[in-house]
Order: structure tokens, then sequence, then C-alpha cells
């Protein structure tokens, strides 16, 4: 596990960003096929967060292995916070660089709009969607005519 971790993070993305397995899965986790769209940051930064967590727990096993931790030292630790400063920082054009920058820039997206997308056309196209709830446009008017007759029968009942 942790070497193909070190072989997944521990790479730069120069030219092509989806040469790398990492940032091809992120992408592909970012569409949402119920809906036929993108996720928007509330429904998709959670999942890059548990990724980078996990890439950081791997990365640290990968640099500094907890079965030579007895042994290591300020050489062990001062070549750690260089391959640190190499791969696993944002801006590094690195794999851990790119899935920092998208949470960030998801984490904005998220807290400057958050209402953004909730409200959406359905898949068929009969209704819309509120999140998870659907209003057919048969039963927004079932709604509506429901809440008009209950209204005349209060105001013949009590007002009358």
């Amino acid at each position: 596990m942790v070497e193909l971790g070190r072989v997944l993070l521990f790479r730069k993305v120069w030219n092509d960003r989806f040469d790398s397995a990492v940032i091809h899965f992120m992408a592909v986790m970012g569409i949402d096929e119920t809906n036929a769209r993108l996720r928007d940051g509330n429904d998709y930064s959670y999942m890059i967060a548990g990724l980078v967590y996990v890439s950081r727990i791997v990365a640290a096993e990968a640099l500094l292995p907890s079965l030579d931790r007895e042994n290591q030292g300020e050489a062990d630790f001062e070549a750690f916070l260089e391959q640190r400063k190499e791969f696993l920082a944002d801006g590094s054009m690195s794999v851990m660089g790119e899935m920092l920058s998208l949470l960030a820039y998801g984490k904005k997206i998220a807290k400057n709009f958050h209402a953004q997308g909730k409200l959406h056309w359905t898949y068929d196209g009969a209704g819309v969607a509120l999140g998870s709830i659907e209003f057919t446009v048969y039963n927004f008017k079932s709604m509506a005519r429901s809440a008009l007759d209950d209204c005349e029968d209060y105001m013949w009942r009590d007002l009358m």
C-alpha cells in the first residue's frame, strides 16, 4: 500500500494532469451521474478532503516509516522536509499540489455560493428537484389546488 502511494503521489504533473491516476480519479469523482452535471463545492469538497487526508498519511509513512521511528534522526527529518516541499505542498506542480488547489477552490465556492445549484430540472425534464426532493409539475399543481380547496373549506366552515 505504501509503495503504491509512493508511485501515485510522488510525481510531478507538468503538462498533462490527467496522466496522473489520482487526478483522473478526482475528476471522475466530480461527476454527478444522477443529475448529469458536475458536483458543486458542497457535494465535492468533503471527498477531496478525505482523499487528501489519506494521501498525507500514506505519504508520511512512505517518507518516515513507523517501523524505523526509533532510528530516525535529524537527517531523516530534513529529507522529509525536502520531499514535502517538492511533492506535498500547494503550488509544487505535483499530485498533492493539485489536490490541495482543488480542495481550496471547492471550499471557496462552497463558502461563497452556498445555495447555487440546489434547484435544478429533473433528468426527464418533468419537474424540478430541490436537493433530493423532486417536484413534478403535476404534483405542484395538485399541491396548489389542495391548498386552495383547504382555504375555501375553511372560509365556508369558519367564516360564513
